[in-house]
């Protein structure tokens, strides 16, 4: 490493990287431990009554049935209150001495402080958090806002993953049958049906792949995972513009720039369900699903919005910089095929043009995201190094 790269670093993990430890530092005293896991206790207790109350959470636990977003909260509250002692007592981790939740409740205390007769220039002080508090703050507005929604889409992802294989089945069964009885000429011509099923399959398959791994990537922050959080992004438009591709905030958005797409009935472009065309686009969007979970699992338990855990490098992160949302946003575009073909049959091109604006804005947005993030993690030496090797956002050699 060069003195000036060195320098960079040294600067980044003094001024910005908050998991950053003096490894000079003395082994944590128990008393330093302590104060971490009851400050831990306390936020996480904070997080799971907002999981009980909040309207929104019980929404989802209603979609996952008799498995309970509440229940899986509370039993990984009961695992943290009597594991976790067992552990930091034992292996005294430096970490302490940079305990988010440490930052949470000494902020909470701060507001709490409060004086007679303070100007407002002193209670403007006493509200605003320093940069460590700013950043813990952030840190628990994503986990308990993505978490939860994530771990919920993995349950719905297991429950999917088990219809279409009884589906799979139940079509492979059927057409054995035709074929035995009727000859090979009737299981050519349920070809189409077959392959619905299996694509179906295959794409929840994929998508619980992508969201176990965020999952796991929103739960965790460990050492041996090496995905302890540098930084979040606190920007207001880094939020926003995150914010907007998500539930609940996406319902509302959706409501101004209003945009559905097909993943999986290509079918309704011709009258030949085998044809060529209608091969090639189940193809090619079983491709850039396939990329956009690679991307996913090339990340691992980096794997978390607005946060920066460290720079992947791997395939496929080492063709462009963002290939998730890339090849999301061209899944979508490809599924929209399906859409502008019924639109044309029944609406006329004015819907179809409004429909194509209204995508041309999603994709905006999600251009807006890659920028915000790369915005964000440029303060980290190790990202721009990335940058200058990988020099492609979106479309190599040409963006």
């Amino acid at each position: 490493m060069s003195d000036e790269l060195k320098k960079l670093n040294d600067d980044f993990n003094k001024n910005y990287n908050i998991s950053y430890v003096d490894e000079n530092l003395p082994v944590p005293t128990n008393k330093d431990i302590l104060k971490h896991y009851i400050c831990s206790l306390f936020v996480y207790g904070i997080g799971l009554l907002l999981l009980i109350f909040n309207p929104f959470y019980n929404g989802l636990t209603q979609k996952i049935g008799n498995i309970g977003l509440t229940n899986i909260a509370i039993t990984m509250y009961l695992i943290y209150l009597f594991i976790a002692p067992i552990f930091l007592f034992t292996l005294k981790p430096k970490t302490v001495y940079i305990s988010h939740n440490v930052d949470v409740v000494l902020y909470i205390l701060k507001i709490l402080n409060i004086k007679k007769n303070e100007k407002t220039s002193d209670i403007l002080n006493r509200i605003t958090p320093d940069y460590r508090q700013s950043q813990a703050l952030m840190l628990f507005f994503i986990k308990f806002f993505f978490g939860p929604q994530l771990i919920c889409w993995t349950i719905e992802h297991i429950q999917n993953i088990s219809t279409n294989y009884k589906n799979f089945i139940d079509v492979n069964s059927f057409l054995q049958n035709q074929a035995k009885n009727y000859g090979n000429y009737v299981f050519a011509e349920n070809l189409a049906r077959y392959r619905g099923v299996i694509y179906g399959l295959l794409i929840q398959v994929l998508y619980f792949i992508d969201c176990i791994i965020f999952s796991i990537g929103y739960c965790t922050e460990l050492v041996i995972f090496k995905n302890r959080i540098r930084t979040v992004d606190t920007s207001f438009f880094g939020i926003f513009v995150c914010l907007m591709c998500y539930p609940p905030f996406n319902a509302a958005s959706s409501q101004f720039i209003e945009w559905q797409h097909n993943e999986s009935n290509f079918e309704v472009i011709t009258t030949n369900a085998n044809s060529i065309i209608v091969w090639a686009l189940y193809i090619l969007s079983l491709f850039l699903l396939f990329i956009y979970t690679s991307a996913s699992i090339a990340l691992f338990t980096k794997a978390s919005n607005l946060t920066n855990r460290g720079t992947v490098k791997i395939f496929p992160y080492n063709i462009i910089r963002h290939p998730a949302y890339v090849s999301k946003v061209l899944l979508w575009w490809i599924g929209s095929i399906a859409i502008i073909s019924e639109l044309i049959d029944f609406n006329g091109f004015g819907s179809v043009i409004l429909y194509i604006c209204s995508a041309l804005m999603w994709t905006l947005i999600y251009i807006l995201r890659a920028i915000t993030e790369e915005r964000h993690l440029l303060k980290d030496p190790e990202y721009k190094q990335y940058m200058e090797k990988v020099k492609y956002r979106f479309i190599p050699y040409v963006w």
